[in-house]
């Protein structure tokens, strides 16, 4: 006895839904951990920038220009 198009149809949903949750779970996670690590980098790139420049003696002239 075949099953109804209607109970098919919500067995099929139900699997997408899971298999979207799955997804969301692994990926979500990780794009959130990409995420403070840029910022992380971020932060740091630009503490870089005020000690080297008093390391080697630029001016706010210099380095800006090369950016």
């Amino acid at each position: 006895m075949p099953l109804p198009a209607v109970a098919t149809e919500t067995s099929a949903l139900a699997r997408e839904n899971t298999v979207y949750r799955k997804v969301v779970g692994r990926i979500v996670p990780f794009l959130i951990l990409c995420y403070v690590a840029s910022y992380l980098d971020r932060v740091n790139v630009g503490f870089a920038k005020l000690q080297m420049s008093d390391d080697l003696g630029f001016s706010e002239a210099a380095s800006t220009s090369a950016s």
